[in-house]
């Protein structure tokens, strides 16, 4: 088990060779094709792809050369190296074709591949490591991606060409957009492990494994986020594209963001009921991190409402996003440094991310708000 999740964080990591230029082509796409502009949507895609094959290639041979000057305990971390670039060579192949598919606001399709992958990638990957362990685990990960890729690109969507030369003023404008975006989304994973790592290393393990438990609603809101997000986003950058309103986007950015707190508001009674009669019958042995775990209700909540990134993306303001993750980072680590310094209650870390993440909140609508009023320039 540790073993595979060293692959898995690996994969992870590796997945950002990409430099952000998937995120990039997730905002210029939308917008492209929303102006029907197929030409440069076509382009886009094809620097996209070109991109990734040199920046992985790259980022593939140094870590080879790397790999021979490192001495690991046991050789199997070598092949588990290797194995996990490769995966992320597929992992961000695939992610190509998904974002091609939401941006062409595919969604029924999209669902369809995404649940098929999820349900079959789990499904395979139990069999085969019960069938040939741990590197029967990694080959039904990276074959269920490595198949829904290769449908999804050869059956589903329009083929593209690679061009031969990848430095078009469209490749750094994908670099310029996409950089800040995934350096952000790395700040924000950052964010939310620092409270753990600081929990480890000043409380104990014990503590670590409870506090991971009541931070269940903080993972369920980041999950509900990136689905809103999914699907959202690229509907809200292709009606930018067609009419070039950032008050429009703004308006639906907003919209969508009270609707999703005032649900969640409503719904959290009934979140406080089920949770104690949890507590009360099954976890009983948990009853002490109850008001923890309702506690982060709320900071998830906030995560999963907040949807003015699309706004800001419309916008152009990739380094604000980029900079609002950083300042989060930056004025929250001085708190969870005290709370861990002086062994304070762990209730402390989600009431210290929830006024961060408030306060951001406020920020993003009101910058987002602002910058919509402005007048409307061609991005």
């Amino acid at each position: 088990m540790d073993t595979f999740l060293f692959f898995l964080i690996l994969t992870g990591y590796f997945q950002y060779s990409q430099f952000g230029i998937l995120n990039g082509l997730g905002r210029e796409l939308p917008i492209s094709l929303g102006k029907k502009d197929n030409q440069r949507s076509e382009i886009l895609i094809e620097i996209t792809k070109n991109t990734l094959i040199i920046f992985q290639s790259l980022i593939s041979a140094f870590l080879v050369l790397f790999l021979i000057f490192i001495n690991f305990e046991s050789e199997i971390y070598y092949y588990l190296v290797l194995l996990a670039l490769f995966t992320s060579w597929v992992s961000n192949f695939f992610q190509l074709s998904m974002l091609r598919l939401r941006s062409e606001l595919r969604i029924i399709e999209f669902s369809v591949i995404n649940f098929i992958v999820s349900f079959f990638g789990l499904m395979l990957t139990c069999y085969f490591s019960i069938k040939f362990g741990l590197f029967g685990a990694i080959f039904g990960t990276v074959i269920v991606l490595l198949i829904a890729f290769c449908y999804t690109d050869f059956f589903l969507l329009t083929r593209s060409r690679l061009m031969k030369n990848i430095f078009h003023e469209n490749f750094f404008q994908l670099l310029k957009t996409g950089f800040p975006l995934i350096a952000g989304t790395f700040i924000q994973t950052l964010l939310f492990s620092l409270d753990k790592i600081l929990v480890l290393n000043f409380f104990s393990i014990e503590k670590l494994g409870l506090y991971t438990f009541a931070s269940l609603p903080l993972v369920i809101g980041i999950g509900i986020s990136g689905m809103i997000n999914t699907y959202f986003t690229p509907k809200i950058l292709h009606e930018f594209g067609a009419d070039n309103n950032k008050h429009k986007t703004y308006q639906l950015s907003r919209n969508i963001s009270l609707i999703l707190i005032t649900a969640g508001i409503l719904f959290f009674p009934l979140f406080y009921l089920l949770m104690n009669y949890l507590f009360n019958n099954f976890f009983l042995e948990y009853i002490q991190i109850k008001n923890l775990l309702l506690f982060f209700y709320f900071p998830a909540l906030l995560i999963a409402s907040n949807t003015f990134g699309a706004t800001l993306m419309a916008s152009g303001q990739m380094i604000f996003m980029f900079v609002y993750e950083l300042c989060i980072l930056l004025f929250a680590l001085p708190f969870f440094l005290y709370i861990s310094i002086n062994n304070l209650d762990l209730i402390y870390f989600p009431i210290t991310i929830f006024v961060f993440l408030f306060t951001g909140f406020l920020v993003c609508m009101f910058f987002a708000k602002k910058k919509s009023l402005m007048q409307t320039e061609n991005i």
